[in-house]
């Protein structure tokens, strides 16, 4: 599952593609085939990490769908962890439990996106940085339970599915809004169009670098076939060394033959002086 880390444009394909590897079927290797044809495309995705003025805090972008999952009918969870305008991070995970609600789902998301931006402001901690955790979500109904206290008409949510509640009523995460069509997670819980990807990229610190592709595909291949070469001659030199020329070869023998002859002649001697 290498590939799907650091490209988020493939991340939920790439994450559907491996969940059925165990059990794979027809459908499977259309969705493979499908990646390698749009990687074909799109070979090399660049993260751009520019100077930028020290920022105040950090801010995960969650977004969520119900029931994505058609065997299990579990939700997706993706995000975009972000430190000013640098990518920290990317996700698009399965849901654990499943949810009876779109608020619920988006609330498991926000939830992921939370712990993950709580992490990294504990890092910075460490490193004497303090950093202002925000979770921004399209969803209203997600930001709703957040900001009450209790399961609400939500009577089915754990407990401890609301811990997101207290750590915003404490004032260590910041929940804000934002559009639907500006959230940036929404490509990591669906089957995007290739359009909506590339329209959803142009917020984030990525270029798709398709000549430095193919010229880093020329160095490739122009250093395989360099190697070869040098293996080639490598062994054809060896062989050379190995094998003696035909001349060697008949000097050889002839050498042997002359030695067998002086022993021959030795025993005929030594019998004749017994007789």
């Amino acid at each position: 599952s290498y590939l799907g880390q650091d490209r988020p444009d493939i991340q939920y394909a790439h994450k559907k593609a491996c969940r059925n590897m165990a059990h794979p079927r027809a459908g499977d290797w259309q969705r493979i085939t499908a990646i390698a044809r749009y990687l074909r495309g799109r070979p090399r995705l660049t993260w751009w990490f520019r100077n930028q003025s020290e920022p105040d805090g950090l801010v995960a972008m969650t977004d969520s769908d119900w029931g994505g999952q058609v065997r299990t009918a579990r939700s997706t969870s993706g995000g975009v962890l972000m430190h000013g305008g640098h990518v920290i991070k990317t996700w698009s995970a399965t849901q654990k439990h499943i949810t009876l609600s779109s608020g619920e789902a988006e609330l498991m998301g926000m939830a992921k996106g939370a712990t993950e931006a709580i992490g990294l402001s504990q890092m910075c901690e460490e490193w004497g940085r303090t950093r202002q955790v925000e979770v921004r979500t399209d969803s209203s109904a997600g930001i709703g339970t957040v900001h009450r206290a209790g399961n609400g008409r939500l009577r089915h949510v754990k407990i401890n599915d609301l811990w997101l509640q207290e750590r915003v009523q404490e004032g260590v995460v910041c929940v804000t809004k934002v559009a639907g069509d500006k959230n940036v997670a929404d490509m990591l819980t669906k089957d995007a169009t290739k359009a909506v990807r590339e329209s959803l990229l142009q917020d984030l610190p990525f270029s798709f670098d398709v000549k430095q592709s193919e010229k880093q595909l020329q160095i490739h291949y122009l250093a395989v076939a360099g190697q070869k070469t040098h293996h080639h001659r490598s062994q054809h030199l060896g062989s050379s060394r190995r094998r003696p020329g035909p001349g060697k070869r008949t000097g050889q023998k002839a050498a042997g033959c002359e030695r067998s002859d002086q022993v021959r002649g030795r025993k005929a001697a030594t019998d004749g002086r017994r007789m």
